[in-house]
């Protein structure tokens, strides 16, 4: 069993209005289209995080990406991932975890 405690509120991932969590009043994170199909892309207040993850259901890392000074979107091509429910997990300069659920249909 995996344990996939969440570090902070998730929205809705069947919700498409509700498409971002706010981390701190600075830096929001959004991911679009949610649920995706076959790519998906971050939208990223500029120099706020400086590393992006994504997990399957199980814990395996499926994704990875640091990111440069400055980049505010990132978009992940994923036609060769499973249908299912993934992890979204980002770090902040400062150390914080933002983490946000995805659905891939």
């Amino acid at each position: 069993m995996v344990d996939l405690k969440l570090s902070t509120p998730v929205a809705d991932p069947v919700d498409s209005n509700q498409s971002a969590i706010t981390a701190t009043s600075e830096a929001q994170l959004t991911a679009s289209p949610n649920p995706f199909h076959h790519q998906v892309q971050l939208s990223l207040p500029e120099g706020q995080y400086q590393q992006v993850a994504l997990f399957d259901a199980t814990g395996q890392r499926q994704r990875l990406t640091e990111l440069s000074a400055g980049q505010a979107t990132l978009t992940w091509q994923t036609a060769g991932l499973q249908a299912g429910l993934y992890i979204l997990r980002a770090r902040s300069k400062t150390g914080a975890p933002f983490t946000k659920r995805l659905i891939k249909r």
